[in-house]
């Protein structure tokens, strides 16, 4: 009989283990949720401070990538923008 073993850590057909929505390959994902969290009210800078909630979680790099998509989706305002 033979037992299963897991995948090595190493292998790229591995599942990460967190699920989170800042995990690998899944900008679009993180884009559409950032856009659809804006149209239900929440801001740029509840979606920041979700994503320095979750550090622990996710890792920085991870992190930074949410960032990235909030950045993209929703910019911030410069001084020179109409409020």
């Amino acid at each position: 009989m033979k037992l299963h073993t897991p995948p090595p850590k190493n292998d790229v057909t591995a599942q990460p283990s967190n699920h989170s929505s800042a995990a690998l390959y899944c900008e679009p994902q993180v884009k559409g949720h950032v856009a659809a969290n804006l149209r239900v009210g929440n801001d740029r800078a509840r979606l920041i401070d979700v994503m320095t909630q979750l550090l622990p979680f996710l890792g920085y790099p991870r992190r930074l990538n949410g960032l990235r998509a909030i950045d993209e989706v929703a910019p911030a305002k410069t001084q020179g923008d109409a409020p």
